[in-house]
């Protein structure tokens, strides 16, 4: 038997197993950083504290997965600081306000005392904007069933003395006796109270701003003001952007109220009203859908 008869064979059976074998190992070393990749994909600022997997990650690829979740955890302590901050200052801004609307409505201002006392309700929504939009990022606790009927009732009683001195009227209508979604109370009045604010800021100051609920579950305020053209219906809900001429608002309510809806599992939705003004509906899950 010659040398080439011997030596082909074992070299043919190398290279077969080497081509063989190679794949394999690959996928079996690549699985871990793709377990990492698969897992960075899902990375979300609502959900924080992610970190990388270094389980089965190569030897090589460690030192950067390392830095990469090193770089995530100061992002979380950033975003901390600066949720802190937020909320210190919301806490902060509350006093002083408190403090000068007491004061303004002890003395007479003359014919712009409705304008006063709503610039100064306006600087105090804003600070309730900041510590809501801080409550809603850390998610609700107190869940149940929530009559959106009565809820919207209570709001619409709690601000019509606010639309009425605006110059406007303000109504409440409902398809139903009772409706009943799942969710926070507390964060679903402030959605409603922020609609209902924004269309006494940007209705006109004339004419009818009405609050309706209808089945399934969906709740309506509608005003009879100049409207939300169709090209600014989608970055109104954009924080702290306002439609040119509008720049009394911090542009914080619409985009709360659609934190706010779809944590809840709803929409927003802006339509033009049969007056030409807006109406913005938000639709939630009825109980038991």
């Amino acid at each position: 038997m010659t040398y080439d008869e011997v030596v082909l064979p074992i070299i043919v059976l190398m290279s077969m197993a080497t081509l063989i074998a190679t794949p394999i190992v690959i996928r079996r070393t690549m699985a871990g950083l793709g377990r990492a990749a698969a897992q960075a994909e899902g990375i979300d600022i609502d959900r924080r504290g992610a970190r990388l997997p270094l389980q089965g990650v190569p030897s090589e690829v460690v030192p950067l997965v390392s830095a990469v979740n090193d770089a995530l955890r100061r992002l979380d302590e950033g975003y901390e600081r600066h949720k802190r901050f937020l909320v210190d200052a919301a806490h902060e801004l509350r006093t002083p306000i408190a403090i000068l609307q007491t004061r303004l409505e002890s003395i007479p201002l003359g014919p712009h005392a409705p304008r006063v006392l709503e610039d100064v309700a306006r600087l105090s929504t804003l600070a309730d904007q900041l510590l809501d939009l801080q409550r809603v990022n850390q998610g609700g606790d107190g869940l149940a069933d929530v009559d959106i009927v009565a809820m919207a009732a209570k709001v619409a009683a709690d601000l019509a003395p606010l639309a009425i001195a605006a110059n406007y009227e303000l109504s409440f209508e409902s398809a139903a006796e009772h409706v009943y979604v799942h969710g926070d109370q507390g964060a679903l009045e402030r959605a409603l109270t922020n609609l209902v604010q924004n269309a006494i800021e940007y209705g006109g100051r004339q004419g009818l701003i009405a609050v309706r609920v209808d089945r399934p579950a969906r709740i309506s305020v509608t005003d009879d003001g100049p409207g939300i053209l169709p090209p600014h219906r989608e970055r109104v809900f954009e924080p702290f952007y306002r439609l040119n001429g509008r720049n009394r608002g911090a542009g914080l309510g619409l985009n709360l109220v659609q934190e706010i809806v779809r944590r809840h599992d709803g929409v927003v939705t802006i339509r033009e009203a049969v007056s030409g003004g807006a109406c913005i509906e938000m639709t939630l899950r009825p109980t038991g859908i």
